[in-house]
């Protein structure tokens, strides 16, 4: 069964997404909202999201070490357009690494920093974000 959480926080705040940077085994590729595929990539998060649950988070990230992990396999950044709040947690940009899973950390980059506790967001059925990535490898 597929449970849709339409009061996702996550949900209300897609819409005010600027730019996407995938991060591919240490090359990026930024997208921004101008760009053909942009919305596409979005509608696409939000059917992902939207079966998704905020929960609190066990991760606490370490900007150090978070830079050091995006030098290795696949990552999104969502940047936002000025600072948004999830669970009272300020964010400029949403980071998350694109696997398949049954939840994942985003994790906030706040004041130019990947630190402090993240944003853990569960789901019922595993994820597979093939569809995503499929065009930008």
């Amino acid at each position: 069964m597929v449970i849709i959480n339409k009061d996702n926080e996550l949900n209300s705040i897609l819409n005010k997404i600027q730019s996407l940077q995938f991060f591919f085994n240490n090359k990026q590729i930024k997208i921004d909202k101008f760009d053909p595929n942009f919305n596409l990539i979005i509608e696409n998060f939000k059917k992902i999201f939207v079966l998704g649950r905020i929960m609190p988070a066990f991760g606490v990230s370490l900007h150090d070490e978070t830079l050091s992990a995006l030098k290795q396999d696949n990552w999104v950044r969502l940047n936002f357009d000025g600072t948004q709040t999830i669970n009272e947690l300020p964010f400029e940009a949403l980071l998350f690494k694109l696997e398949d899973c049954y939840g994942f950390n985003l994790i906030r980059e706040n004041n130019g920093r990947y630190e402090g506790r993240c944003i853990y967001l569960s789901f019922d059925n595993l994820i597979n974000f093939e569809e995503i990535l499929k065009n930008f490898n």
